[in-house]
């Protein structure tokens, strides 16, 4: 039986970031980050890139805001790091794994794509972990 990834490692971080790339290139979206509970980047298609820190910083807040009021003073607070973004662009999603909250956050992509692209990093991202954790 052939192995259907292609890349792989027993690292975590690269694990996670190549889980990241995959669903970027496969689903066509302009980026993927993977951030905690503090805003904090965990791993992206770019870490470097200060538009994967300030979506990072921004995720917790913007998953969180339940009416449209905080979710417009949110989005208008980001403009002002990013004044291209729009929430139409971004999919967010928070998920657990061992107890500790993460939000993928993916940008960019047409259609449904960017949603399609974060449901399977976020599958990926526990997986990951849940392997590479386990007690032997």
């Amino acid at each position: 039986m052939q192995e259907r990834r292609s890349r792989r490692s027993e690292v975590m971080k690269t694990a996670v970031q190549y889980q990241l790339k995959y669903c970027k290139e496969m689903f066509g979206v302009e980026s993927v980050v993977l951030a905690d509970r503090r805003g904090l980047v965990v791993s992206a298609t770019d870490e470097r890139a200060a538009e994967s820190q300030v979506i990072a910083a921004y995720a917790p807040l913007l998953v969180k805001a339940w009416d449209k009021l905080t979710l417009t003073q949110l989005m208008g607070s980001l403009s002002e790091y990013l004044p291209e973004m729009r929430r139409e662009q971004l999919a967010l999603q928070s998920f657990s794994v061992w107890n500790e909250e993460l939000y993928l956050c993916t940008l960019g992509g047409q259609g449904a794509r960017k949603e399609m692209a974060t449901a399977r990093a976020v599958s990926g991202v526990r997986r990951i972990v849940e392997r590479l954790t386990q007690i032997q």
